[in-house]
């Protein structure tokens, strides 16, 4: 192929070597970084790269794109003790561990569902001693001793809550991702507000994304499920 052809296929006329030489180099520029060495960048890809030890504690959690909260390696295993609906839970976790992979993965309450990730769309939400927050945000070292309802742990026996009720009548639940954290945060609202305004309900719901409806049908539903 030419050297034309190949530019409109891979979107450069770089050659192989070319390419080589450069991401040598810019490993290299890395390696001497964590150094504090930028004296030798003659020869980038015969360099000896070597790395010295990081010491882990002074590195701040890395949110990872998809599994979230890093546990780092020199960090200890501890027992958190809490309840979950109404039952005690006692694990082992890094401290750092995420709620929500806690949740799915430790105790298969895998109503919880993740979403973004990044505490934006509500998905993962979940009831902390009384209050809604985003389970993908909420590190295991901090639930020591709470109290946290899961979509779980809405209905009592064989009987569904009714806002439960009203998102299956009134056609609220679409796909099922936001539903969960729908469900929750439309609870919490009527606990606190057993008689909510549009507005009222508008806001209340305002932190729980959904990506299949309009939204109307859910609003619909929690005002049927009030009332009740």
């Amino acid at each position: 192929m030419t050297e034309d052809g190949n530019s409109l296929i891979h979107g450069n006329t770089r050659k192989p070597r070319e390419k080589l030489v450069d991401g040598c180099a810019r490993f290299q520029v890395l390696e001497e970084g964590l150094h504090r060495d930028t004296s030798s960048l003659e020869n980038p890809c015969t360099a000896n790269f070597t790395f010295d030890s990081l010491d882990f504690r002074a590195i701040a959690p890395i949110q990872h794109e998809v599994h979230g909260m890093l546990a780092l390696s020199s960090m200890s295993i501890t027992q958190v003790e809490f309840k979950v609906n109404g039952e005690t839970r006692r694990v082992d976790v890094f401290p750092m561990a995420r709620l929500l992979d806690v949740l799915r993965e430790q105790l298969q309450l895998t109503g919880t569902k993740e979403g973004c990730g990044e505490g934006e769309c509500g998905a993962c939400t979940v009831i902390i001693d009384g209050q809604i927050v985003n389970s993908c945000l909420v590190p295991m070292a901090q639930v020591n001793g709470s109290e946290i309802t899961t979509i779980e742990g809405v209905a009592r026996s064989d009987q569904l809550h009714a806002v439960q009720q009203s998102f299956i009548e009134h056609g609220g639940a679409q796909c099922g991702i936001c539903t969960p954290g729908m469900v929750l945060a439309a609870v919490d609202l009527l606990q606190r507000n057993p008689q909510p305004t549009e507005y009222d309900i508008r806001n209340g719901l305002a932190g729980n994304l959904c990506r299949c409806t309009g939204y109307m049908k859910i609003f619909e539903s929690v005002v049927r499920a009030y009332q009740k």
